[in-house]
């Protein structure tokens, strides 16, 4: 019962947020129920009445007499996030929203889900040409979050360093990805900022010193 509530959930945060529809009637919810209650192989009244139970039980759901809503929007980006994760276009979807600043709790929640790797490579890509290095600071928090035993989490420490060497960015940032490194590289985050100190940079020799201080730290 538990496991088709919360699939009714993640059905109600897409028609929300992919199907633009921010309420929904209590003959909308009873249709999502319907849908998942489809799938059981052995449905009962029982089983029905235990989800209805959860559902208006569970406080992740409000209803003002009218219309029933996820009670935060950051449960419909979790739950949207979650959905994504598990589909084929997923991460499509994923890229066309990046510059969608009501998408960005969404997306850093994704990165911790799925795969993100192509994304952050297709992002840094086009950041590059057009000037842009905002991205980085994005990519950063993806790396932090992101699963280490994903095959993103590679790709993401690649472009972090990377981005660490680049010339032009502002100190605050360089720092921001150094974190970052620190983070989400584990052990091989020392063995970077030395090799960096021999960098021909003040700023990114100065940049690397505080790098060894967060790992020893951390």
């Amino acid at each position: 019962a538990q496991q088709i509530a919360l699939e009714t959930l993640v059905a109600l945060a897409v028609r929300e947020r992919l199907g633009e529809q921010p309420a929904a009637t209590g003959k909308d919810i009873r249709d999502l129920l319907e849908v998942q209650l489809q799938d059981q192989p052995e449905r009962s009244r029982r089983l029905e009445d235990a989800v209805r139970k959860i559902l208006t039980g569970c406080g992740l759901v409000r209803h003002d007499g009218r219309f029933w809503q996820l009670a935060h929007p950051i449960l419909g980006d979790y739950f949207v996030a979650c959905h994504l994760a598990r589909e084929e276009t997923g991460a499509a979807t994923i890229e066309a929203n990046l510059d969608n600043p009501s998408w960005s709790v969404l997306t850093e929640l994704y990165a911790g889900l799925a795969d993100i790797g192509s994304i952050a490579e297709s992002y840094v890509r086009r950041s590059e040409m057009e000037g842009d290095q905002t991205c980085l600071v994005r990519i950063a928090r993806w790396a932090a979050i992101a699963d280490l035993q994903a095959p993103s989490h590679r790709t993401l420490i690649k472009i972090l360093a990377r981005s660490f060497v680049l010339e032009g960015i502002s100190p605050a940032m360089r720092l921001d990805i150094g974190r970052a490194i620190v983070q989400s590289a584990g052990e091989s985050a020392r063995a970077f900022f030395v090799q960096m100190l021999r960098n021909t940079s003040p700023d990114i020799r100065g940049a690397a010193i505080r790098g060894l201080g967060w790992c020893k730290s951390s």
